[in-house]
């Protein structure tokens, strides 16, 4: 039987592993604070990744567009009562 090969990159693998907010909070918990639960999925929140910017120059102008892996949040905690 012919076994089948699959192409994933592991940067995507990774992204798609820190878009879910309890798999990020697990992970910097575990990392950062041995373990304690001071980062709950539910206090998390994305922001946009996408950033963009216009550089012109009298008759020249270019695009710049940068793209980050994951950006989350921490809301204020006060605002979850």
């Amino acid at each position: 039987m012919a076994q089948k090969t699959q192409k994933l990159k592991p940067d995507t693998v990774l992204k798609n592993y820190r878009r879910n907010n309890e798999q990020f909070a697990d992970l910097f918990n575990a990392v950062l604070f041995e373990g304690k639960q001071v980062i709950k999925p539910e206090e998390l929140e994305d922001v946009d990744t996408e950033e963009s910017s216009v550089l012109q120059n009298r008759k020249y102008a270019e695009n710049i567009q940068a793209s980050r892996d994951s950006i989350k949040i921490r809301k204020n905690r006060q605002s979850m009562a």
